[in-house]
């Protein structure tokens, strides 16, 4: 397996046997006691790449809430093998119940900008603004010890997209040379809540280590040649950190306020109007090629190289037809399909058929396509326009080539698989089940099938509007 994209759930038998040699006795049953409370909450991806990470680096997250505070810094010095990792910190969490005592713990880097709600602390907190926590981690860096942050300076609400990162990452690695290590930190269950839950599984995607040698000798021309270092480096971060969260980067214009969001709340941003073209041109096909990376690569882990799906197809000529969905100017899903296929499966692949199916039979009942890869990225998971739009252009095109019935399969146990919404909202039905297939998945295939004219009835194709 490649060594970038290992991942490992650190669950307890995980986080027992993982060696913590630099690790002070206290520092090593924090760090275990962390890990064994999560349950297996945490799983990390990209290990290869934390591994050639030198010391010192700056690691830099993205932010959700108080859960990833404390098990995020607890995950990346189990797998720095203990070493110290002081991170910046609201000083406001220092002070919460519980959660305080174990941030205390790990010898963070206090921010002191926030005022405090009571006026007791708010005394304390002006005794200590004086403290400059940027230079605190300079002297720790160049000590040699790592410093993690959360640039986006505060708790980001939004489950679509990014908030605008703060300088602060940018003038420490222009002040000490050490590299910047992206961290995207997803918390799975955004996607189903319509917000950052409170606890939860998490998912730590460590990208490449970036440093930013060249950057640091233009800096040195003057303060308008550090500015715009500092201003490349932050959007440089920003690009890659919204990849590794599975986010839209941050909204132009600025910073914004982002409102809490209850499961009905839609951002504006993903209100745009959705289009669906067939995949004809090298752009449009980069950009299918960018959406079938993001779900069938990275995150569901299910084949190796998406250009070798395109690739693939384009050797069948017309019987294969990608539809790119946009939402505004962003592709945000894919659906492929397959007029004339074969019917019969491969041997081997575990085929059971329902009682008084014959696909010999089935297929003389009329001219059949197949729709499937079908996916959407997950930041827009919550919009069903997207799937219905995408399979109206895909009954509109089978139509125009004169079919009469769809095949698809879904999976039996994938969180995101279609099949509740094939065969109530769409009328599928149930023919049969087989093991094995093209994709690298382990769950159940489900085979399904329908009618064309009862699908069309039921998307009211008649009503154009979505």
């Amino acid at each position: 397996m490649d060594a970038d994209a290992e991942s490992l759930r650190l669950g307890p038998a995980v986080a027992m046997r993982l060696p913590l040699p630099a690790a002070a006795a206290g520092r090593k049953a924090l760090v275990r006691l962390l890990l064994l409370a999560s349950c297996g909450a945490v799983r990390v991806e990209g290990i290869g790449r934390l591994a050639r990470a030198p010391r010192p680096a700056i690691f830099a997250l993205s932010h959700h809430g108080a859960w990833e505070t404390v098990l995020a810094p607890a995950t990346l010095v189990a797998l720095r093998g203990g070493g110290a990792l002081r991170f910046f910190v609201d000083w406001m969490y220092t002070e919460l119940p519980w959660i305080g005592w174990l941030v205390r713990r790990i010898d963070p880097i206090p921010v002191w900008r926030k005022r405090a709600r009571f006026g007791w602390k708010e005394g304390l907190r002006r005794a200590q603004a004086r403290r400059n926590p940027l230079a605190e981690a300079v002297a720790t860096l160049a000590a040699g010890t790592d410093v993690g942050l959360y640039p986006e300076g505060r708790r980001n609400h939004d489950s679509i997209r990014l908030a605008p990162l703060r300088p602060g990452v940018a003038r420490l690695t222009l002040a000490t040379g050490a590299p910047i290590v992206p961290v995207g930190v997803e918390l799975p269950a955004r996607t189903r809540l319509g917000r950052p839950p409170r606890v939860g599984r998490i998912v730590l995607r460590i990208g490449e280590p970036l440093p930013f040698d060249d950057m640091r000798v233009a800096a040195t021309a003057g303060p308008v040649a550090r500015r715009s270092a500092e201003r490349r480096i932050t959007a440089r971060v920003a690009a890659v950190l919204a990849e590794l969260s599975r986010k839209l980067p941050a909204a132009p214009g600025g910073p914004r306020k982002v409102p809490e969001m209850s499961s009905s709340f839609v951002p504006r941003a993903s209100r745009a109007a959705i289009t669906v073209a067939p995949v004809t041109s090298s752009a449009q096909r980069g950009e299918a090629a960018a959406v079938i990376a993001e779900v069938y690569r990275d995150e569901k882990r299910w084949i190796a190289d998406e250009r070798r799906e395109l690739e693939l197809d384009a050797a069948t000529g017309e019987r294969v037809i990608w539809l790119l969905a946009r939402a505004g100017d962003q592709p945000v899903g894919v659906l492929r399909l397959v007029v004339d296929p074969e019917l019969a499966l491969p041997e081997g692949c575990g085929l059971r058929l329902e009682k008084g199916v014959d696909l010999v039979q089935l297929g003389g009942s009329g001219r059949f396509a197949d729709v499937g890869r079908l996916m959407v990225r997950s930041a827009w998971r919550r919009q069903p326009a997207i799937v219905l739009a995408l399979m109206r252009a895909a009954l509109e095109t089978v139509i125009e080539r004169r079919c009469t019935h769809l095949l698809t399969t879904v999976f039996e146990d994938d969180q995101h698989s279609p099949y509740r919404f094939h065969m109530r909202q769409l009328g599928f039905q149930r023919i049969g089940t087989f093991e094995r297939g093209e994709l690298a998945c382990a769950s159940r295939r489900i085979l399904l099938a329908v009618d064309l004219a009862d699908a069309w009835a039921r998307l009211g194709a008649g009503r154009r509007a979505h």
